[in-house]
């Protein structure tokens, strides 16, 4: 199972996260005009451990999800349950955990947005 495949499982194997964004999680971009709140997941980088100078048996990537809403309430309560799903999480040869996070706001449609990085650990 591929490292997005297994962050789309996991978020939408919490019902309280289903519950305020529904099915609008997506890789990469969310189609033009999709409401709000929606979630989307990207990898912004993939890096082998390195152990004396060689490749080890284990890959790091960084994933975004990013949570857009109408306010940062929103932004908030969603970004919780990302992190409850995510933070910690184990599933086949791979476990996540929290990076760091930003909060910034979209003046031209006016949308709240909370990026939160994970490292996701895969042992190859």
């Amino acid at each position: 199972m591929s490292t997005a495949t297994t962050i789309y499982s996991a978020l939408t194997a919490n019902p309280s996260l289903v519950a305020l964004v529904g099915t609008r999680i997506f890789p990469v971009a969310a189609p033009q005009n999709t409401a709000l709140p929606y979630i989307v997941y990207s990898r912004v980088s993939s890096t082998p451990d390195m152990v004396r100078g060689e490749a080890a048996p284990v890959r790091n990537h960084r994933y975004q999800v990013s949570v857009f809403a109408k306010s940062f309430a929103d932004t908030e309560e969603i970004s919780a349950e990302v992190f409850e799903a995510l933070d910690y999480y184990r599933a086949n040869s791979m476990w996540f955990y929290y990076d760091n996070d930003i909060d910034l706001y979209e003046e031209e449609n006016r949308t709240y947005h909370r990026a939160i990085d994970f490292i996701a650990r895969e042992a190859l």
